[in-house]
């Protein structure tokens, strides 16, 4: 019985060793290897004056996709704009309600939109580049680095 117990011990610790593999091996292949440092304390989150997550960055870097989706809670936008940007992108009206992109009314049109997720590479066309992320992250992780890289490529 303890033989059984041991392969099922190894097994697992294969698995954990090869997902961390693979984790590891993106992040090096995004060009941002220090991402797999951060542990999501949540620092930069509340530092944020417009209400983007830079782990949504970090998140995004790690995984090498900018597509990735990260919280976005007080961008505002016409639904014409959102729909430029991501026809799936989650909006929320004045009111609280969900608004659906490809239905809407005329009045509807009119009304600004509240953004509540975006990918990662629209996000960071949003950012006002404070730094208060970088400032407040108890490891010093460049997150500026990713956001402007991300910006950078979205105006190519």
């Amino acid at each position: 019985m303890k033989r059984v117990f041991f392969l099922v011990n190894i097994g697992c610790y294969l698995v954990i060793l090869a997902y961390v593999g693979i984790v590891a091996a993106s992040a090096v292949a995004s060009g941002y290897p220090w991402t797999i440092t951060c542990y999501n304390c949540g620092l930069c989150r509340q530092s944020c004056p417009i209400g983007l997550d830079p782990y949504g960055f970090i998140a995004a870097a790690t995984a090498n996709d900018r597509t990735t989706m990260m919280q976005a809670v007080n961008v505002k936008l016409l639904p014409h704009e959102a729909a430029l940007l991501d026809r799936n992108m989650p909006l929320v009206n004045s009111a609280g309600q969900r608004v659906d992109i490809n239905n809407l009314t005329p009045e509807q049109a009119r009304d600004e939109v509240f953004v509540s997720r975006m990918q990662a590479r629209y996000a960071a066309s949003f950012c006002i580049l404070c730094g208060n992320c970088e400032r407040i992250c108890p490891i010093k992780l460049p997150i500026m680095t990713i956001i402007k890289d991300y910006r950078n490529a979205a105006s190519l």
